[in-house]
């Protein structure tokens, strides 16, 4: 399961499977997508997104463009993406 919190209407939103898209009518739209096989998210700020870490039983805000663009290839590279 993937979730994520509005943090324009605290409103949470949780895919509980691949097709389970779902998304909240504030004014950010923000929307989940996946379920357990990916997470696909997005609203028009997503300064106003959280997502659940489940390690830290927490929701925390996503960072927004703190990889070097190699450090991002890595990533890519690593998870099979590139």
């Amino acid at each position: 399961m993937s979730k994520i919190k509005c943090l324009e209407c605290n409103m949470i939103l949780e895919s509980v499977n691949r097709y389970d898209f779902i998304r909240c009518h504030c004014e950010n739209n923000t929307f989940l997508d996946g379920g357990n096989t990916y997470m696909r998210l997005g609203g028009k700020d997503l300064t106003r997104v959280a997502y659940w870490n489940e390690k830290e039983n927490k929701f925390e805000k996503l960072k927004l463009g703190t990889k070097q663009k190699d450090e991002q290839l890595s990533l890519f590279e690593e998870n099979g993406l590139f």
